[in-house]
């Protein structure tokens, strides 16, 4: 008996099955909005690679002035020359940023108002997780830092779900042949995560909104925690002082 039709069949509806699957529960909304922003100035972090490669692209795509913000500046330049390359459009430029490093923000947000007078458009993208347990420079735990005191503004929140980015390249037991399988499949791709960010940023459908928690494409609950005023107000005072910002 032959069995590679049967085989074939199988791994077919496999497949298919696969697709739906993903379709229905992992890859989320996609942004429909078609609002264009030329001209507008806009700066995303960690945009060599990832969800933050895909969110400049598409900026870049859409007639934005986009500035690459990245640990390397070579990685950024690297990404700036593909993004113009893929797009055509020349202003995206490549800048380095050190979330690990206060005075590499200071510097950044330094260079950056020698070419700009003004921001349109924030992406705070850079992140790390589970990295080895260390302190920067200054003094703070490098997740700590990186994912919040680095970027330490009030902005719409988005979350892009579970994205297959580099952002667990130090999770060794997510880094195995088979589970980095699994994650292909099960987890969205770096475009598929990009979606709500991109919502966020152009569509005029939210020009004024702020404050709020965003899931695929649209506002979803985010946790009580984030509505209590006192504790939001404690937090902003003591992060001012942990990163040395005058009171605003």
């Amino acid at each position: 008996m032959d069995y590679l039709p049967l085989l074939g069949g199988l791994i077919g509806a496999v497949a298919v099955g696969v697709y739906i699957y993903r379709r229905a529960r992992v890859a989320g909304e996609t942004c429909d909005c078609t609002d264009r922003v030329d001209g507008k100035v806009v700066l995303v972090s960690g945009a060599n690679c990832g969800i933050g490669r895909q969110v400049a692209r598409e900026l870049a795509l859409r007639g934005a002035r986009v500035y690459l913000a990245c640990r390397s500046r070579t990685a950024a330049r690297q990404a700036a020359d593909s993004i113009i390359n893929e797009t055509s459009n020349t202003s995206v430029r490549p800048l380095q940023l050190d979330l690990n490093s206060l005075a590499s923000v200071r510097r950044l947000v330094h260079e950056f108002r020698q070419v700009e007078s003004q921001l349109d458009i924030l992406i705070n993208n850079a992140g790390c997780f589970y990295c080895p347990p260390s302190l920067t420079e200054d003094g703070f735990t490098v997740t700590f830092q990186t994912n919040y005191l680095g970027k330490d503004i009030c902005v719409n929140s988005v979350d892009p779900g579970n994205v297959n980015t580099d952002i667990y390249r130090h999770y060794r037991e997510l880094n195995t042949f088979h589970v980095r399988l699994l994650r292909r499949l099960l987890m969205r791709t770096p475009w598929e995560g990009a979606q709500t960010v991109i919502h966020c940023a152009v569509s005029s459908k939210i020009d004024g909104v702020t404050g709020q928690y965003f899931r695929d494409c649209t506002i979803a609950d985010a946790n009580p925690l984030v509505r209590d005023r006192a504790l939001a107000q404690e937090l902003w005072r003591t992060s001012e002082r942990w990163t040395g910002l005058s009171p605003l």
